[in-house]
């Protein structure tokens, strides 16, 4: 005799068999704006669900997506979607750090570009298409945005490993840009003295933002032409500086970034602009390398590298 096994249809059991409505919208609105990038000519690829790996079989250089029946059958396991940028549709997109850094470039330098705008985890992506013969250029400002245009991002409504999701903030015509709007509208591709604007966070001080255009490795160079370690140690409050044996320009002094009474551990040399720490407790002496004036200030101010450059910039008359 064979028995008839009878399963109940509880909702229970369909939530578990089928996405909840929310994925299910989710999954909808990505299939909607996966139909708007490649109306516009995009090749997107496929991401892994709640990831911003590409699953395995495509890639830069290898399967991409250029129809929607090919993004429908991602779309419903789940998958999140990303653009890939230069390529065919020449896309670039400007990707600021945290929405402070957005939100200031929007009300200055920013703030008569109209163009397609997504939120992403922690900031913001702008998005652009090249026009003209010229290639626009890939580059960055350290800790404060980067502007790609080659890879991929991840794209709006996909899920970042976080939870957090990628969102529309505008929804208008992606601007086109040419290589001399780029060096107007997007402050990291030349070395130029800049301007800058403070911006504040919390009950601190930040450091200024450049709104022009900077090279940062020239900047730090100039920083450390201008700015002797011995004189940042003791605007920090480094006490008891003095010199030791090898020359003027050679000095020693406790250092503040271990616990320890030795009051002779760090080391300071304005003839290499060098600095570091003999005791083994050091962060410094662990990292087994000499650092330089824009790691004590970055080190003693407890901010990114970027930030340390920005400061020493401004106090050093290199922006305006």
């Amino acid at each position: 005799m064979t028995l008839a096994i009878s399963i109940p249809n509880s909702p229970a059991l369909a939530r578990q068999s089928s996405p909840d409505a929310a994925e299910q919208a989710r999954r909808a609105e990505a299939l909607e704006l996966a139909a708007h990038w490649l109306s516009l000519g995009a090749h997107l690829v496929p991401l892994r669900p709640r990831s911003k790996a590409i699953l395995a079989g495509y890639g830069l250089k290898g399967r991409q997506l250029t129809t929607l029946n090919q993004a429908r059958f991602h779309l419903r396991a789940g998958a999140n979607l990303g653009l890939i940028l230069g390529g065919p549709g020449r896309f670039a997109c400007l990707d600021f750090e945290d929405t402070v850094l957005y939100e200031q470039w929007r009300t200055t330098l920013g703030r008569e570009v109209n163009t397609w705008t997504e939120r992403t985890a922690r900031g913001v992506h702008v998005f652009f298409q090249a026009a003209g013969p010229e290639a626009l250029q890939h580059c960055a400002a350290p800790h404060q945005a980067d502007f790609l245009t080659a890879g991929f991002v991840t794209l709006a409504p996909s899920i970042h490993p976080s939870g957090s999701r990628y969102t529309v903030l505008d929804r208008l015509p992606i601007a086109p840009m040419t290589l001399a709007e780029q060096r107007i509208l997007v402050p990291f591709t030349r070395p130029a003295v800049v301007r800058t604007q403070t911006v504040l966070k919390g009950e601190g001080e930040r450091a200024p933002l450049p709104t022009a255009r900077l090279n940062y490795q020239e900047m730090a160079r100039e920083i450390r032409r201008r700015r002797r370690v011995s004189d940042e140690a003791s605007r920090l409050g480094i006490e008891e500086l003095k010199a030791r044996g090898g020359g003027l320009d050679k000095w020693k002094a406790r250092c503040p970034f271990h616990a320890g009474d030795d009051p002779d551990s760090m080391w300071l040399d304005d003839a290499t602009g060098l600095w570091g720490c003999a005791s083994t407790n050091c962060r410094a002496q662990q990292e087994r390398s000499a650092h330089d004036v824009i790691t004590l200030r970055a080190w003693a101010d407890g901010v990114p590298l970027g930030r340390a450059i920005a400061s020493l910039a401004h106090e050093l008359g290199l922006t305006r």
